[in-house]
């Protein structure tokens, strides 16, 4: 039977091993590209850099979650506005990388999924949508060196 301290903490330690799986899984499925070293890194660094990081983030949720006072959810849910808005902003993503690169289709991602809040602000999300994909154009592009289009007219 289980104790009444672990059933509070349930949903908080059920995520945090979902995390930790999830990170296992990643590291797994890795392990299959080449790795390289940090000054020329194979396609398979950033993947298990991720993992570790997940599988870390997991069990420090977990150890966290048994600390912790128990998380109490309330009975609101999200509004389906918000849903739609978070899922619309996804698939404005997929629907503009490819024909108009990554600036434009992160600004627009970023812009959409603001709404979904219910602090709204016009100028503010404007103002983090081009922030965002000015931040991604500089890390995956000029630092990374990924081959991505940021701008694809």
């Amino acid at each position: 039977m289980m104790s009444g301290y672990v059933k509070e903490r349930l949903p908080d330690l059920l995520s945090a091993l979902l995390s930790v799986a999830l990170g296992l899984f990643a590291l797994y499925e890795s392990k299959i590209y080449e790795v390289g070293e940090l000054r020329n890194m194979g396609p398979g660094y950033f993947p298990i850099a991720c993992s570790i990081a997940l599988i870390g983030l997991g069990v420090l949720l977990f150890i966290v979650a048994l600390r912790a006072a128990p998380s109490e959810f309330g009975e609101e849910r999200p509004s389906i506005i918000s849903l739609l808005l978070i899922g619309a902003s996804l698939l404005s993503f997929a629907l503009l990388i490819e024909d108009y690169g990554l600036f434009p289709a992160i600004a627009v991602a970023v812009f959409i999924s603001t709404f979904a809040s219910e602090n709204r602000n016009i100028l503010r999300s404007l103002l983090l949508a081009l922030l965002t994909a000015a931040g991604c154009v500089v890390i995956f592009v000029y630092l990374l060196a990924l081959p991505i289009k940021v701008f694809a007219l």
